[in-house]
């Protein structure tokens, strides 16, 4: 029986290992740090979205802000990714949750978690994006460590938000990135 055990720990310690391994899908590897991703690199195509579709409850995201994302949807230029109108919302101090809605199939999409942590660093703006780009970028603390800002890099690809890479950036940076003007970044 020991023998057994001990067999079955050292298997399981194995696959244990193994997965420890493997990235989680919101993983993303570091930046190059004089490199970091340009809007310019993920470039969209505009599609004219003169006439709108209405907003499809076919997630729990929809269902739960569906108030905010119709008016936007309806009302609101699009402005990410050729032919989104993203929308956000405030949880509290120094958090912002939101995502994005198709101007042409009304399909909406969350943003992949709730961005916090933002105001230590001079932060007003957490979420950078351009109507032109494909680039999602979320500011923020590293992993919850309010003394160190981080850029999280964000491709979509028209299904999912794929991760492309994080950087951690100097309070002046982050304070920097947060305040610019999307034209200017």
């Amino acid at each position: 029986m020991p023998k057994v055990r001990t067999s079955l720990l050292r298997r399981w310690g194995l696959a244990l290992s193994v997965v420890l391994a493997i990235p989680s899908p919101g993983w993303a590897a570091p930046c190059a740090q004089d490199l970091p991703p340009r809007f310019e690199d993920f470039p969209a195509e505009q599609a004219g979205t003169a006439t709108r579709p209405a907003l499809k409850l076919n997630n729990a995201f929809a269902r739960e802000y569906r108030t905010s994302l119709r008016e936007g949807l309806a009302h609101w230029p699009v402005d990410f990714a050729g032919h989104y109108v993203m929308v956000t919302h405030g949880c509290g101090t120094t958090c912002m949750t939101g995502g994005w809605v198709d101007a042409i199939s009304g399909e909406a999409t969350p943003l992949p978690g709730i961005l916090d942590s933002f105001s230590p660093f001079g932060i007003e703006e957490p979420l950078l994006y351009r109507p032109d780009s494909r680039l999602l970028v979320t500011l923020g603390s590293a992993a919850g460590d309010e003394t160190r800002p981080q850029a999280s890099y964000y491709e979509w690809t028209g299904a999912e938000l794929r991760p492309v890479c994080t950087r951690i950036l100097t309070a002046d940076e982050a304070r920097l990135l947060g305040q610019a003007l999307p034209e200017k970044f």
